[in-house]
């Protein structure tokens, strides 16, 4: 690699998505909420971050507010992403709507959560790199 190099790095540049469109994040953790805010407000500008620090919550506001996208942790302290995923599914109104799992976890639940039905889905630490691809897989502008 050329440091001296001008050219831009593709994982600094902002992501162009639908207009308006609307993230649900479900994480009980204050500080990888915070990581994730920080990641759309520098990178996609005019995304609606909703956020719920449970399973329960999130349920509720997916129902309420039908986002785009939901990105659910797996490990929440109601119930597990896997079980959030499996009552969005079995909702009409919530069916339709792309959910990528996270965890930290590399034992039994990242089996779980890979043999599940997610969208896609993502590690900790986070591959921003990969996040990026994500995120624009399901929301980029056509």
């Amino acid at each position: 690699m050329n440091l001296s190099s001008h050219e831009p790095n593709p994982l600094h540049q902002p992501i162009s998505l639908k207009p308006g469109c609307c993230i649900l994040y479900i994480e009980d953790l204050p500080v990888n909420a915070s990581m994730l805010r920080t990641f759309f407000e520098l990178y996609a500008q005019g995304v609606v971050l909703l956020e719920a620090a449970s399973a329960t919550q999130g349920i509720k506001l997916a129902v309420d507010h039908q986002p785009d996208l939901i990105i659910c942790d797996i490990n929440l302290p109601d119930y597990s992403g896997i079980e959030v995923l499996q009552a969005l599914r079995g909702r009409e109104i919530t069916r339709h709507i792309p959910v990528v799992g996270i965890t930290a976890d590399i034992g039994s639940d990242l089996a779980q959560a890979r043999q599940a039905d997610f969208d896609a889905f993502l590690t900790r630490p986070i591959n921003w790199d990969r996040f990026k691809k994500i995120i624009c897989q399901f929301l980029a502008q056509p």
